[in-house]
This record gives C-alpha cells, sequence and structure tokens, in this order.
C-alpha cells in the first residue's frame, strides 16, 4: 500500500471543542468497498472513506446512488475501500494498547493497515486519514493548535495470536524521548528478529528509521 504522510501545519485560534470538531470532521469520498460485521455478515457496495480511528458511524450505501446507511464502529471487524486507481486500503477494529509498557487495551481503533505479513500487521494512525482528490489515494493529516498540540504519527503492532494491539513507535519533530520509548516497546514485540532488535537497543535504528525497522521485520518474520 502506497500511503503518503502529510502533517500540516495549521494555525488554529479556535481549540477545545471546535479544534476536536474540525479534526474528525469527514470529508471523504464514497469508494467501492465491504464492510465486515463482527456477525460475520458483510455489507457490500460505496463505503465513505473512515477519517478517524474513533469515527462513531460509518457512512455506507449498497450501490453508488443507493439510500445512505450507518453502521456503528463497534459493531465492525474490518473494512476494505478501493480507490478509483485500484488501490486498497483495509481497516481493522482492534483492542489497542497505547501505553509503551503497557498490557491492558481499555478501547478498540478502527485502524488503517500499514503492512503485513501472515505473522504480524502493522497499522499507522495520525490525526485523520484524508483522500487527496487530485491523485485520489489517502495520505494522513494532523491539523494542530499552536503550543498546544505536536503533531505525530503512530504505529502500531498485532501478532498472530494476540489479542491486543500494541503502539510500536511514535514520530514527531522537536519532540525528546521518542527512541527510548521504541526500545521500550521494541524490547517486548520485535523479539522474533534478535539482530533488528540489538540495532534498536544500541541507538543504531531510531524512531526515524520507523519504516525500515517494519520493512525488516517483516522480512525477517514472513516465514513464522
Amino acid at each position: 500500500m502506497k500511503l503518503k504522510t502529510t502533517l500540516a501545519f495549521l494555525f488554529l485560534f479556535i481549540v477545545g471543542i471546535a479544534h476536536s470538531n474540525a479534526q474528525n470532521l469527514n470529508t471523504n469520498p464514497y469508494w467501492n468497498g465491504e464492510i465486515h460485521l463482527a456477525d460475520g455478515t458483510t455489507k457490500t457496495g460505496t463505503v465513505m472513506v473512515p477519517n478517524s480511528s474513533q469515527e462513531n458511524y460509518i457512512a455506507f450505501r449498497p450501490s453508488e446512488k443507493g439510500k445512505k446507511e450507518t453502521v456503528r464502529r463497534k459493531e465492525i471487524k474490518s473494512i476494505k475501500v478501493t480507490s478509483p486507481n485500484g488501490t486498497d486500503y483495509f481497516y481493522e477494529q482492534v483492542p489497542v494498547v497505547i501505553a509503551f509498557n503497557g498490557k491492558t487495551s481499555y478501547g478498540t481503533s478502527l485502524l488503517l493497515v500499514y503492512k503485513r505479513n501472515n505473522f504480524a500487521t502493522f497499522f499507522i494512525q495520525s490525526g485523520v486519514y484524508k483522500v487527496d482528490p487530485k491523485t485520489q489515494e489517502m495520505y494522513l493529516l494532523y491539523r494542530y493548535a499552536r503550543g498546544m498540540d505536536i503533531p505525530t504519527v503512530q504505529y502500531y503492532i498485532h501478532k498472530r495470536g494476540e489479542e491486543n494491539t500494541f503502539i510500536l513507535c511514535m514520530t514527531a519533530s522537536n519532540m525528546g524521548l521518542l527512541n527510548s520509548k521504541l526500545r521500550k516497546s521494541a524490547s517486548r514485540h520485535l523479539t522474533e528478529d534478535p539482530v533488528l532488535l540489538k540495532q534498536i537497543m544500541d541507538g543504531d535504528l531510531g524512531h526515524k528509521d520507523i519504516e525500515l525497522i517494519i520493512d525488516t521485520f517483516l522480512e525477517s518474520t514472513k516465514a513464522l
């Protein structure tokens, strides 16, 4: 999946509720797709491309000009949408652990799949998932209030057989301690690749190398 990351530095003067609403307003188009529900049924038609991991309702039409329906996010297992260019994007509703040394999930999120193999799935999250009207592909957008917020991108990992999905890495500009958080998480979740893990623990690879870290881990575990 090709996914470009754009951190949009917008100076917002209205904060609080207005900031939250602006972040979560979904203006994405409808794409051909499927919604797989937790009860085992599937809705096929056109899906309004989800823009937030915490979006409460997902809009759906059984056909391009069909009547709009909504599906509760918490009733969804996964979503597949296909761009007009033929690129498939996958979302999964997963219980997430947001603390780098945490073990307990306190809720679920509808996360966008970044890359995967048969053993591990990596997810990516930022402010919102947006569709570029020119390229008709997805990118990440983070609106933030200057002086009150920092644009970040989070990467999560889920391994086969595990119940929860764990935060692995956070990337941001001018934000300290991110490498130490990565080391803490990697020591728990990337043990299947001791060579890669040593590079992280020794400081040879850090949060800015997360895409290389993910690619390396998926290559080393592809036979598991």
